[in-house]
């Protein structure tokens, strides 16, 4: 099968771009797949950013946050998720290594959230975002400093 093909091209060296980032209309049913396969390929383990936060808040935001979520907020999870996922498989290189993952995914999540729409999101929807992360999984203090730009450029000093 294709899948398999895949896989196969992913042992024999290439890079997160033989991995497919499943269709934003996919994304809600298949949310940790790119995730599985950039794993494959770059073999951080359990306690890998892969594993341990990109897989981890990719499935929590689908099946546990989502269902809570207003039409924007559910719309919002999907585009970031997908947002996540198409940077990391285009601006990973065969040089980068499981240690330089956060930090590339720091680099562009503002965009995402942008992007992704989060400031239509009610701000409940963003208050219960911020809920479902585990503190002790913040990659870096830039997440920190993104989520404090974000409050000033969407406006939620003022109530939504």
């Amino acid at each position: 099968t294709n899948m398999e093909w895949t896989w196969m091209a992913l042992a024999q060296g290439q890079d997160l771009k033989g991995c497919q980032v499943p269709p934003l209309e996919d994304i809600g049913s298949k949310p940790t797949a790119f995730y599985q396969c950039a794993e494959m390929v770059m073999q951080c383990g359990e306690d890998g950013y892969l594993q341990r936060h990109a897989s981890k808040y990719a499935l929590k935001y689908q099946t546990q946050l989502k269902p809570l979520l207003s039409k924007e907020g559910k719309e919002f999870v999907d585009k970031f998720t997908y947002c996540l996922q198409y940077y990391l498989r285009s601006r990973a290189g065969k040089s980068s290594t499981c240690g330089s993952l956060p930090s590339l995914v720091d680099g562009f999540a503002g965009t995402c959230y942008l992007t992704s729409g989060v400031c239509d999101v009610p701000l409940v929807d963003t208050l219960l975002w911020a809920k479902s992360v585990d503190w002790v999984d913040l990659p870096t203090m830039t997440f920190l400093e993104t989520t404090h730009s974000l409050y000033y450029q969407c406006n939620w000093t003022e109530a939504s």
